[in-house]
């Protein structure tokens, strides 16, 4: 038997200062010089940071968490199907990076915090 939304929400709230670490060591790995990443080229993390969140959630909750890429926002979150349907975790690009599509800035110095995660149903 899986988790509901409110079992789900808890859980997480309680891994939210994990799942900032793990985002602040892919951001620290983002060398962009004249906003070009070796790794990354002119593209944002936002699909690295999904994977790491992924991870600790499935390790930590014990659910089967993936990354999806979300078109419309051009931005890849944590999906984890639930038994009332998918709740999406996430930490918004616009704390890390500015840009759209396919190139991507980063904002300097930038330190991640639980407060960035947010959990939410995803339509």
């Amino acid at each position: 038997m899986g988790m509901n939304y409110e079992e789900f929400e808890r859980a997480v709230e309680r891994i939210k200062d994990k799942l900032a670490r793990a985002a602040q060591k892919v951001y620290d790995d983002w060398i962009q010089i004249d906003g070009h990443d070796d790794y990354y080229g002119a593209g944002g993390i936002c699909d690295d940071v999904a994977v790491e969140m992924g991870y600790l959630v499935q390790d930590e909750l014990d659910v089967d968490a993936y990354s999806e890429h979300i078109q419309s926002d051009s931005h890849t979150v944590v999906m984890v199907d639930l038994d009332e349907g998918r709740a999406m975790v996430d930490i918004p690009p616009r704390n890390y990076e500015t840009g759209f599509g396919y190139r991507w800035t980063k904002i300097p110095g930038v330190r991640f915090h639980a407060d960035m995660v947010v959990v939410d149903w995803f339509d």
